[in-house]
């Protein structure tokens, strides 16, 4: 973050962070979400974390299909949200990454 903190000039007013990935780590829930969407197309998910990590896509669009599972984009989305509402609520949330609080006080 250092190397960001360094870039911003002093001049800027407003900051823009995306949450998801940017300041907090969400691939637990984003893990289940997956096999969850892909045992709802009953395709083969990758059911260890570190193997999704390794074949997961930019989308939950093109991780189904990556899996062998084919579905309208705007359902798949859809089927995705529910299983990462799922999944967060059964306490499996999105953690902020440690630096983030020094990051935002040092913009501050």
């Amino acid at each position: 973050f250092q190397k960001y903190i360094d870039m911003v000039s002093r001049e800027n007013q407003l900051i823009i962070f995306d949450w998801s990935g940017t300041l907090s780590d969400d691939r637990r829930p984003v893990h289940q979400a997956c096999v969850g969407m892909g045992l709802h197309y009953n395709v083969e998910p990758h059911h260890k974390f570190e193997d999704w990590v390794a074949n997961t896509s930019a989308s939950p669009q093109s991780y189904l299909k990556s899996i062998g599972g084919e579905a309208d984009d705007a359902e798949v989305y859809e089927v995705y949200e529910k299983y990462f509402k799922d999944a967060t609520a059964r306490g499996m949330v999105p953690v902020m990454y440690p630096d983030v609080p020094m990051v935002l006080e040092t913009l501050k």
